[in-house]
């Protein structure tokens, strides 16, 4: 026999490990999804100045009370909208983008789901981006 503990203690310890591995698998709500880095974003090709932003977005999303997570399509480097400009002695970079948010349900068994929300960043001479997550209420009537 191998192991200090008794065969059914052992057997118990599997179906528990086991347990708690599927209920990640099924969407618990213990899952915690990874952050991506601003590096895995710029590796998968999305532009330094939209990196930034996603990164942000996500950080924001999970501090939020309103959202659990932030997905976007694969071609967000080609939908998001830059603009940079001149503030007195500062460079101001605003971007945008349309994402969907899932939403944070009220209580233990209430429905989450994805809605369609505008992502803002305002970036001042390369600091950390100011992020605003809101619903899309133009997506939000179809």
């Amino acid at each position: 026999m191998s192991g200090s503990l008794p065969r059914g203690a052992r057997v118990f310890a599997a179906v528990l490990g086991s347990a708690s591995a599927l209920s990640l698998a099924a969407g618990s709500p213990s899952f915690v999804p990874q952050i991506k880095s601003v590096h895995e974003l710029i590796v998968e090709g999305d532009r330094p100045e939209i990196s930034a932003c996603l990164y942000s977005a996500q950080i924001a999303v999970r501090q939020s009370r309103e959202f659990e997570r932030i997905r976007w399509s694969d071609r967000i480097s080609d939908e998001s909208v830059v603009r940079e400009y001149r503030l007195a002695a500062d460079l101001v970079r605003v971007t945008k983008f349309e994402a969907s948010a899932l939403t944070q349900g009220p209580g233990v068994f209430s429905k989450e789901r994805w809605v369609d929300v505008l992502v803002e960043c305002q970036q001042i001479n390369e600091k950390a981006p100011t992020v605003t997550v809101r619903l899309n209420l133009d997506k939000a009537g179809n």
